[in-house]
């Protein structure tokens, strides 16, 4: 499914149960080399599936490596800065962060790496502001509440403090984290 405005996308997700997945890459080339994300993903899915009573074939996923082109990096970059977008937007916010290793550094990640990683924190703050705390879920092996109230949305106000595997990364995060502080002051 192609959207190429802002009212598309508004329309599409009005009409059709969303799930924006957001996840902490397990490679660095590839997102998930090992194939511990892809039955997590399918996993959370039929999760809220069977709590919202909502039959399987009605779900779109917006997944950044098959929602992003990844041979023209013109568009690429023009679909990353849309991130924000579409993870304010959509009915459910899942962080998918099953425990499993890195498969570059050998390191052990799961729900508290991922909520270390800047541009995962971004991805939630965009939700949260938009949408609020409701239907955003975690899921490590099974699919949770966020608590809102703790220190993970502490941690996810504080976008600029997260790590980046490319520290640029963090320059670019500047433009739309102002603009959702000025759309939560603006709402609120």
């Amino acid at each position: 499914v192609w959207l190429d405005t802002f009212d598309d996308v508004l329309s599409f997700v009005r009409d059709h149960p969303t799930i924006f997945v957001s996840h902490q890459w397990l490679g660095r080339r590839e997102p998930d080399p090992e194939g511990v994300h892809f039955p997590a993903i399918v996993a959370a899915a039929e999760s809220i599936c069977e709590r919202f009573d909502l039959a399987e074939s009605d779900i779109y996923l917006w997944l950044d490596y098959s929602s992003i082109p990844q041979r023209n990096k013109t568009l690429q970059t023009l679909s990353i800065n849309s991130l924000p977008v579409y993870s304010s937007v959509v009915r459910f916010f899942v962080c998918v962060c099953p425990p499993a290793t890195h498969a570059d550094t050998g390191k052990e990640v799961g729900a508290d790496a991922y909520q270390q990683r800047g541009w995962c924190r971004l991805e939630q703050l965009a939700h949260v502001t938009v949408a609020g705390y409701s239907n955003m879920y975690l899921y490590d092996g099974e699919l949770r509440d966020i608590d809102h109230r703790g220190p993970w949305i502490d941690q996810t106000l504080r976008v600029l403090e997260g790590d980046f595997t490319d520290e640029s990364d963090r320059a670019k995060m500047v433009d739309p984290v102002i603009g959702l502080w000025a759309l939560a002051i603006s709402v609120r």
